[in-house]
């Protein structure tokens, strides 16, 4: 019986399909590998404004376990604390650095002051005075760092009184007040005019007869209002028109019954009488005319002419 020649071995085939990775899956494992949880690492804390580090770094990544040591900054109450990279990637929360405080302001006298919340560290005071009174100094104080501390960055202001200059002076007359030299907010003062003579009065007194001190805008005394005259009895102070101009002849006293004339300025349009007439008490009639924005006639006559 022949021998028979061997059969050749057959190629071994896989057991299942081959193994093949999608572009989408790999991408994905490689940005997981990026991630500093994967390999057990935080990124650089964030930075915080009441604290600093003790020992200063520029690392981007830190290992799990890493312990990073900071002091309160200048302005908070000296501490130290450290924060540490969990592991989950995290840092572990920092304590609160308390702000300090600045000493409590004085609260001005005839003023008063109005507190933000509380005196620490960025905090603002501002001060208003009472009526009557100018506040003198800044008008608010901010509480700031100062060395390793804090302090107001201002002195507190203070209010003063207002004051007024001396009553203006009137011809033949006087005023009479409780002191005359010193006018603060709310002093009076009242004119008279010189006494009679020989049983006859000498002058009359035309307008108020008491004025006082008050201000404007609240920091400089003004008088309420200008001073009365004394006028010879039966003469009338020259009348003012705005805007107007007097034709009559410019004196300082019109005699009774005399009459005075007006014209418009140009450009000025007259409403009322053009002439009054001077009566007793310094009085003119009829009333006043006034003299209101337009095209006057004259102004029209001039164009022409």
């Amino acid at each position: 019986m022949g021998a028979s020649s061997p059969r050749s071995p057959e190629p071994l085939r896989p057991l299942g399909p081959p193994l093949s990775c999608s572009g989408g899956v790999l991408l994905a494992v490689l940005v997981l590998l990026e991630l500093p949880a994967a390999w057990g690492q935080c990124k650089a804390p964030e930075h915080f404004l009441f604290a600093k580090l003790t020992s200063q770094t520029d690392k981007d990544e830190f290992p799990i376990g890493t312990t990073l040591n900071y002091e309160c900054r200048p302005g908070y109450h000296r501490k130290k604390f450290h924060i540490t990279c969990l592991r989950n990637s995290v840092w572990s929360s920092p304590i609160t650095c308390l702000r300090r405080s600045c000493a409590t302001p004085p609260e001005p006298i005839n003023g008063k002051m109005d507190i933000n919340e509380n005196t620490q560290l960025g905090s603002t005071v501002h001060y208003s005075c009472n009526e009557g009174y100018q506040l003198v100094g800044e008008p608010s104080i901010s509480c700031i760092i100062s060395g390793n501390g804090v302090s107001w960055d201002n002195e507190a202001p203070v209010c003063e009184s207002i004051l007024c200059e001396p009553p203006p002076a009137i011809a033949n007359g006087d005023f009479v007040s409780t002191n005359r030299e010193y006018f603060q907010y709310g002093t009076v003062v009242t004119y008279h005019c010189k006494h009679e003579k020989r049983g006859r009065k000498q002058y009359d007194l035309i307008g108020e007869a008491s004025i006082y001190c008050t201000s404007k805008g609240d920091q400089i005394g003004v008088w309420s209002g200008p001073p009365p005259q004394c006028i010879t009895p039966n003469k009338c102070t020259p009348p003012v028109v705005e805007n107007g101009i007097r034709e009559s002849e410019n004196r300082s006293l019109f005699s009774l019954n005399e009459i005075v004339r007006f014209r418009c300025q140009p450009g000025f349009v007259m409403k009322g009488p053009s002439s009054v007439r001077c009566r007793a008490q310094n009085q003119w009639e009829p009333e006043l005319p006034s003299c209101s924005r337009g095209e006057s006639n004259w102004g029209l006559e001039e164009a022409c002419g």
